[in-house]
C-alpha cells in the first residue's frame, strides 16, 4: 500500500512542471500557419507555435526550429548561435490584414532593414 502511495505522489509531483507562458493578445494573433510563393514556383511555410516554437519549410523540407517572441509589436526570430555568428534573429512585421513581412535582420546585434524589393510577406493561412 505505502509503495502505491508512493509511486502515485511521484507520478504527481513528477509531471508538476513550469507551467506554459500565457500568451499576450499580440501573440494569439501570430500563431498560426503563414505561406509565401516566389514567381520561381518555391513554397515557404512558417509556423508560430503557442508554445513559441518556430518551424520553417521550403517546399515541404523542414529546416531547424528556433524561437519566437512579439516586441513592440515586430515578432523576432532568435536563432541559436552557430560556429560564427552568436546572435541572430530576423524581424516581421505584423500587417494590419494579419499577414506578416520580413523587414529586417539583427547579426550580433547589429540591425539591418531589408530594401523593399527583398521584403517577402506571408499570407495566413491556418
Amino acid at each position: 500500500m505505502n509503495k502505491l502511495l508512493l509511486l502515485s505522489i511521484a507520478l504527481l509531483v513528477g509531471g508538476c512542471g513550469k507551467p506554459p507562458k500565457d500568451l499576450t493578445a499580440e501573440e494569439k494573433q501570430v500563431v498560426g500557419e503563414y505561406e509565401f510563393k516566389n514567381k520561381g514556383g518555391d513554397t515557404y511555410t512558417k509556423i508560430f507555435l503557442e508554445n513559441g516554437v518556430y518551424e520553417y519549410y521550403k517546399n515541404g523540407h523542414k529546416f531547424p526550429e528556433a524561437k519566437w517572441t512579439v516586441s513592440n509589436g515586430q515578432i523576432h526570430i532568435n536563432y541559436p548561435p552557430s560556429d560564427n555568428i552568436s546572435s541572430y534573429k530576423i524581424i516581421y512585421r505584423i500587417n494590419p490584414d494579419r499577414s506578416i513581412t520580413e523587414i529586417a535582420d539583427i547579426v550580433d546585434g547589429n540591425r539591418t532593414e531589408k530594401e523593399e524589393s527583398y521584403q517577402s510577406t506571408y499570407k495566413k493561412i491556418k
